[in-house]
């Protein structure tokens, strides 16, 4: 009698992300309906920014790395970081914050990296999104992200009251998982 075997090949398990975010990706409240921010109330020069995070196998970390370009242009003087977070909820919606990036109340101009870190369970709230996701582990997070319920949002202010700030978003960016064809 001969045993037959069973070969098992594992799928590799993304544990990687990459997003760039813009001030295109930002979301405003319409008469209860999220909509797309107006191009005309946009920075006087264009800031974007990219987020690459790496999960650890055991999921008990995440590392990041946050990076915003064109904040330090003069044009944009009045413009200022506060604060960067990672939310739930997909791109059409405006969620709760599932952890906190970088906080600074009085804000800086940054041209490039602005925050890198890491996050654990400790740093991950327990919260809800609109789509019934909930959020308390990092493993929660990386599930998220693979439903496409989770984005990085940077918020802004102004020095000059004349100008308008973007308390509620500068630049967003949905995490996406990659497509495998």
């Amino acid at each position: 009698m001969s045993a037959s075997t069973c070969e098992y090949k594992a799928q590799p398990i993304e544990r990687s992300f990459e997003t760039v975010l813009s001030f295109a990706q930002e979301l405003i409240n319409v008469n209860g309906t999220f909509v797309p921010r107006p191009i005309n109330t946009a920075p006087l020069t264009p800031v974007i920014g990219r987020l690459l995070l790496r999960f650890s196998r055991d999921l008990s970390v995440v590392k990041f790395r946050l990076s915003v370009f064109g904040n330090a242009n003069p044009l944009s003087i009045n413009q200022l970081v506060t604060v960067a977070t990672l939310n739930a909820g997909r791109s059409s919606e405006n969620g709760p914050i599932i952890a906190v990036l970088f906080n600074n109340p009085t804000g800086i101009r940054v041209n490039g990296l602005l925050a890198s870190g890491i996050l654990t369970n400790a740093n991950i709230r327990h919260v809800t999104s609109a789509s019934g996701n909930t959020y308390n582990t990092v493993a929660s997070l990386l599930q998220g992200i693979r439903k496409g319920d989770v984005y990085v949002n940077i918020l802004g202010s102004n020095r000059d009251p004349n100008t308008p700030g973007f308390a509620n978003g500068l630049i967003r960016g949905q995490i996406f998982a990659r497509q495998t064809d």
